[in-house]
């Protein structure tokens, strides 16, 4: 469990840094951040770490139609513009959906790791 503390602290600092390091993937598909990878393993290791201990995964339910309405439309201006670009192109735009609900997945580790307690307020 520390270790996804960790990921997620990672994560949440390298914003600071945002687009500065940027690992490209190749000259028309822009580029992976910092931000991504560190995100993107806090994800796995949380889903790893819930399937072996067998916890159930919380959800907050607020958020989800917000999520779901967004998704929806990029998903389909993604679909509606596939007449006007190419298949790279409009691969490399569903990779921003992708990002977009991989940075939402961070928002439910922390919904389920981060307990109330361990926050300050004030």
């Amino acid at each position: 469990m520390e270790i996804i503390k960790f990921l997620l602290v990672g994560g949440v600092l390298s914003l600071l840094i945002g687009q500065t390091i940027r690992l490209p993937l190749s000259a028309a598909a822009g580029a992976i951040t910092i931000t991504d990878i560190l995100v993107f393993f806090a994800g796995i290791v949380f889903l790893f770490y819930n399937l072996t201990i067998k916890k159930s995964i919380k959800l907050p339910g607020e958020i989800w139609s917000q999520v779901l309405l967004f998704s929806l439309a990029a998903l389909s201006s993604t679909i509606l513009a596939s007449k006007n670009f190419s298949f790279v192109q409009l691969g490399i735009s569903s990779l921003f959906l992708v990002r977009f609900l991989l940075y939402f997945f961070l928002a439910i580790i922390f919904y389920n790791i981060v307990k109330k307690s361990e926050v300050e307020t004030g």
